[in-house]
This record gives C-alpha cells, sequence and structure tokens, in this order.
C-alpha cells in the first residue's frame, strides 16, 4: 500500500500542477487571441508555424479542448487511485472510471489529430498520408494503447465485479 500512497500522493500533485499550468496557458491564448493588435505574438512562437488566421483559432480551441481533457482525465485517475486506496475493489464505479479514461484518451489523441489535419489542410492546401513514428510518450500510438489498454482495464474489472458477486452469492 505504500506504493499506492506514493501514486495517489503523484497524481494528486501532477493535477493540481496541470491545473495551475492550465489556467496559466489558457490566460496567455485569450490575451493572444483577444488583446493582441495583431497575431504576431502568435507568429514569433517557435512551435507555432502558421500561415492562416483561421489555423490560430483551429489551434487556440483544439488546445483549450484537449487541455480541458486532459485535467478532466488527471481528475478521473486520481478519484480512481482514491477508490483503490479505500480497499474496494471491482465497483460499479471503477469500471466506469476505467472506461471514461480510455474514451477520454482517445478522444484527446483524436482531437489533436483532427485539429493537426486540418491546419495542415488550410496552410498547405493538400493533403499527404504517410507513416511518422516517435519513439517517446507523446506519440499517437501510445496514446491509442494507452486508451484502449484502459478499456481492456475495465472489461476485465467487469468480469471480476461478476466474479466477485457469484462468489458473494455462494457464500
Amino acid at each position: 500500500m505504500n506504493s499506492l500512497k506514493t501514486l495517489r500522493t503523484f497524481i494528486g500533485t501532477l493535477f493540481y500542477l496541470s491545473v495551475l499550468f492550465y489556467i496559466i496557458i489558457v490566460g496567455l491564448l485569450i490575451y493572444m487571441k483577444f488583446f493582441s493588435q495583431d497575431l504576431a505574438a502568435m507568429e514569433n512562437l517557435h512551435w507555432l508555424s502558421i500561415n492562416a488566421s483561421a489555423t490560430h483559432s483551429l489551434i487556440f480551441y483544439s488546445w483549450i479542448i484537449t487541455g480541458m481533457l486532459y485535467i478532466f482525465t488527471l481528475k478521473l485517475f486520481k478519484d480512481l487511485v482514491s477508490h483503490f486506496y479505500r480497499k474496494d475493489f471491482f465497483s460499479l464505479n471503477q469500471i466506469n472510471r476505467l472506461k471514461i479514461i480510455g474514451i477520454l484518451i482517445l478522444s484527446i489523441k483524436a482531437v489533436q489529430l483532427l485539429a493537426s489535419f486540418i491546419s495542415v489542410l488550410i496552410t498547405q492546401g493538400k493533403i499527404e498520408f504517410g507513416l511518422h513514428i516517435k519513439y517517446d510518450f507523446t506519440g499517437t500510438l501510445f496514446h491509442l494503447v494507452l486508451g484502449l489498454f484502459f478499456l481492456f482495464l475495465s472489461k476485465i474489472f467487469k468480469v471480476a465485479q461478476q466474479h466477485k458477486n457469484e462468489i458473494n452469492l455462494t457464500i
């Protein structure tokens, strides 16, 4: 249980730091979007190479949406770890949280991919298909595997809950 306590502390700290970071980033994005005379401030950011103002809005809204989904996913994960801390295993609440976490992880990556696809379409005016693999924990394949893992884990918990209920009925 000591590792669970460490995980609970780590997830809680990560959640609160993410909320703080999200508030700062959204504040900066809102300032740059609405209060900047021109979008030169956004164009000077080295990680944004954009030509169209429609793409600015697209990236602005996709960052806000994915940030909210990310924070909500962390909140659900934090609550899930708290349920494990109470030694209440295989409950319907845990099954639903695992399923929602998996769906949210897949949704975050879907929003990011859709925004990236549309921004490339707007700026370059053409569609190219290819395979680009990143060897880190931010890649698309990692998010797909992680989301599907949580969905699979929710199904395992559902089967375990059914077995637990059958055992309780026989006793």
